[in-house]
C-alpha cells in the first residue's frame, strides 16, 4: 500500500509526538492531564476544535509555566504503565491566547524548554535546546522514510516463517523506542547511506574485510562455545586476494560504512603502505542487519556480527571500546560458567569473544581509536540455514509496535494464531494463558538466574528473542552479554574481583528491575492490553501470580527479592529525555514510577 509523503510525514511526526509527552509525563512525575468535562480550559477552545478532541478521546491540558503555554490535544488510551496513545492533531496556546494547530517537531522546543529549567545557564539550556530539537528533526525525518517504505514493502510477520519472519522482524521497527525523544536520530549516514544500510529499509550488503599481520591482532576468545565465526569459503576467498608471504594474516570483517570510513584515517593508510595492513574489499555471503544497525547476520554463517560503527544512533557513537570487549568477555565466561542451563524454555545466545585491531606503535589514543572502530564481538547465531523453519526467532520489539496502516501490533495477530490453533475463543482467559507461557520461559528462569547467580541479564525488547510456534511462545532467547551485570555477592571465583562485569547487588538488582521488568514486562503487557482489552493490571496481576506461585524461589535470598518486588511502591525507570538533554551518556538519570505489582498488604513469600 503506497502513501504520500505528507502521510508518512504525519505518521512519523505522531510518533514523535506520542514518545515526546510520554517521556515528560513519566520523567516529571505526573500523569496525562485529562480534563474534566466541565473544565474551564475547554472553555476557551472554539468549538469545532473541542468538539474534535472529544471525537478522539479525552481531551488534555498539559500546562508549560517556563514558556507560559499550553498544549491541548486528546487521550485516546490512557496506560497504567505511561504508554499513552494520542488523538491526531494537537494544539498550542501561547500566552497571548493565540491556538494554533502543532505536531510532534513543534511539540519539543516548549516540552524541551520545560526540561530545560533545571539547568541554571541559560546559553547552556538554549545550546542544548537547540541541539536536542534537531534531534527530534533528524527523528522524524528518517521515521519519514521508514513509514513511507514500510507501507510498501511491510511483511505480515504472523504469515512468514523461517529466517524470513525473522529477517523481517528485525526490519519491522519503525518508529522505535517509546520512551525516547529521537528513537530513530542518527549522525553520520547520509540518506544515500540510509538506504543502503538501515534494517527499516532491508538492507543487505556484503562485509568488507582487512586483514592483519597476526603481532597487529589482538582478540580473547570463550572456551566452550564451539562457534566458528570464519567459514572455510570465506578463508578460501581471503587467501586468493593475499600474497603468498602474507597467508598467515588473519581477517576482520567491517562494516562497508565504517571500511569506508576508516580507510580515510592517517594511521590506517600508513599501515596499509607498510604492508602490515591489507584492505581486501567486499568478501562472502550477503549480511543482513538487526534492528541494532550495526550487528549483522546471515543463515549461512555461524555467527552474528557486532561491528562497530563511527555513526552516533540515538545516545552513542556504536563502536566497541576496550573496556566494552572486556566486559563482554567477562559476561560471557560467566555465562558459560552456568551451562547447562536447567530451563527447558530459555536461550542465552553465547558471545564466542573478539578480535581488533592493536598498533602499539602508535600514541595511546590512536592506538585505543583503532581498537574500538575495528572491533568485532562474535556472538551464537540462532538462525542457521539447517534450523526448521518453527525454530526461528524474532525480536520481541518488533512484536510490540503497530505500524502505520494496521489496527493492531503482531503480537495481537500471534496471540490470535495460537487461539486458532487451539480451537479457543480470543478472550481474556486465553489472553492470561498466553502470558503465563511468555512468563514461564522468560521471566521466570531470569529471575531465577538472578536470585541463584547473580546474574543479571539486560534483556530489554531489543536483546530479546521469542520462538512462537503458531504464535505460542516456544522459547524465548537473551542476545548481546555486554550489558550483563553480575552480582559479586553470589558470582565465586569465576571472575577475577576487579572484572567490570561485576557490580553491588543492589545495582545489579537495579539492573534487573528496570531492563526486564520496566522496559521488557511494561512494555508487552500495554501492547497485550491495548489490542485485546484485558486491562494492564489484570495482566500485571497474572505476572504477579506466576513470580508468587513459582516454587523455584525457597531460598532466603529468592524470598527478599519476591518480597521487594510486591512491597515497594515505585520501579525505577531511565530518564531519557531528562539524560539525553543533560548529555549524561553512559551515567543516565533515573525516575520512580509506580509499581504495579505493589501490595500495600504483608507479602508471605
Amino acid at each position: 500500500m503506497a502513501i504520500t509523503i505528507p502521510q508518512a510525514r504525519s505518521a512519523a511526526t505522531a510518533a514523535a509526538a506520542e514518545r515526546l509527552l510520554n517521556t515528560f509525563f513519566r520523567e516529571t512525575g505526573q500523569p496525562a492531564p485529562i480534563l474534566a468535562a466541565d473544565d474551564r480550559r475547554l472553555l476557551v477552545l472554539p468549538a469545532p476544535i473541542l468538539e474534535e478532541l472529544q471525537a478522539q478521546g479525552h481531551p488534555f491540558c498539559l500546562e508549560l509555566p517556563a514558556t507560559r503555554t499550553r498544549i491541548y490535544g486528546a487521550v485516546t488510551y490512557a496506560s497504567l504503565f505511561g504508554h499513552h496513545r494520542y488523538g491526531h492533531r494537537f494544539w498550542r496556546q501561547t500566552e497571548d491566547a493565540t491556538l494554533q494547530a502543532a505536531d510532534g517537531a513543534q511539540l519539543a522546543e516548549p516540552l524541551l524548554t520545560e526540561v530545560g529549567q533545571r539547568d541554571a545557564d541559560s546559553e547552556s539550556r538554549s545550546r542544548r535546546v537547540a541541539d536536542l530539537v534537531a534531534q527530534v528533526q533528524n527523528s522524524i525525518e528518517k521515521t519519514t522514510r521508514f513509514v513511507e517504505h514500510h507501507a510498501e514493502h511491510g511483511a505480515k510477520l504472523w504469515e512468514l516463517t523461517g529466517g524470513e519472519r525473522t529477517k523481517r522482524a528485525e526490519s519491522g521497527l519503525v518508529f522505535g523506542h517509546p520512551f525516547h525523544p529521537t528513537p530513530k536520530s542518527s549522525e553520520g549516514f547520509s540518506a544515500a547511506d540510509l538506504e543502503l544500510y538501515a534494517p527499516e529499509l532491508h538492507a543487505s550488503f556484503t562485509l568488507c574485510y582487512f586483514a592483519a599481520a597476526p603481532e597487529l591482532v589482538q582478540e580473547a576468545w570463550v572456551e566452550g562455545t564451539g562457534i566458528d565465526p570464519f567459514p572455510p569459503a570465506l578463508l578460501a576467498e581471503a587467501q586468493q586476494k593475499l600474497a603468498t608471504d602474507r597467508q598467515q594474516y588473519q581477517l576482520l570483517p567491517c562494516h562497508p560504512w565504517q571500511a569506508k570510513h576508516l580507510l580515510t584515517w592517517p594511521e590506517v593508510q600508513e599501515l596499509i603502505q607498510s604492508g602490515q595492513l591489507v584492505y581486501l574489499g567486499p568478501l562472502g555471503v550477503p549480511v543482513h542487519p538487526t534492528s541494532s544497525v550495526r550487528t549483522v547476520w546471515s543463515p549461512e554463517l555461524a555467527a552474528y556480527l557486532k561491528l562497530p560503527l563511527n555513526v552516533r544512533i540515538t545516545n552513542f557513537i556504536r563502536v566497541n571500546p576496550l573496556d566494552q570487549l572486556e566486559r563482554t568477555l567477562d559476561a560471557a565466561t560467566y555465562t558459560e560458567s552456568l551451562r547447562p542451563l536447567p530451563y527447558e524454555g530459555l536461550t542465552i545466545l553465547a558471545e564466542a569473544g573478539y578480535r581488533t585491531l592493536v598498533a602499539d606503535q602508535l600514541p595511546e589514543a590512536a592506538r585505543l581509536k583503532l581498537i574500538e572502530s575495528f572491533a568485532v564481538i562474535f556472538r551464537q547465531n540462532p538462525v542457521l540455514a539447517e534450523h526448521a523453519d518453527d525454530e526461528t526467532p524474532v525480536v520481541v520489539a518488533s512484536l510490540l509496535e503497530t505500524r502505520p496502516g494496521e489496527a493492531t501490533a503482531p503480537l495481537y495477530r500471534f496471540v490470535e494464531q495460537a487461539a486458532q490453533a487451539r480451537g479457543a475463543a480470543l478472550d481474556a482467559d486465553f489472553v492470561k494463558a498466553w502470558l503465563q507461557q511468555y512468563v514461564a520461559i522468560s521471566l521466570l528462569p531470569l529471575l531465577d538466574l538472578f536470585f541463584r547467580h547473580g546474574y543479571s541479564a539486560e534483556a530489554h525488547v531489543q536483546n530479546s528473542m521469542v520462538t512462537l510456534d503458531h504464535g505460542w511462545p516456544a522459547r524465548f532467547y537473551v542476545r548481546d552479554l555486554e550489558g550483563v551485570s553480575v552480582s559479586r555477592a553470589v558470582a565465586g571465583d569465576v571472575l577475577a574481583t576487579g572484572s567490570v562485569a561485576l557490580y553491588d547487588d543492589e545495582q545489579a538488582w537495579h539492573r534487573f528491575k528496570y531492563y526486564i521488568l520496566v522496559n521488557h514486562t511494561g512494555h508487552l503487557l500495554h501492547a497485550l492490553a491495548h489490542d485485546t482489552g484485558v486491562s494492564e493490571q489484570e495482566l500485571w496481576d497474572v505476572v504477579g501470580a506466576a513470580i508468587q506461585g513459582h516454587e523455584g524461589f525457597a531460598s532466603e535470598r529468592a524470598r527478599r527479592g519476591v518480597r521487594d518486588l510486591f512491597t515497594t511502591p515505585h520501579f525505577a525507570a531511565k530518564a531519557n529525555l531528562i539524560s539525553r538533554f543533560q548529555e549524561r551518556g553512559e551515567t543516565p538519570h533515573y525516575v520512580e514510577i509506580p509499581n504495579p505489582l505493589f501490595q500495600k498488604r504483608e507479602v508471605t513469600q
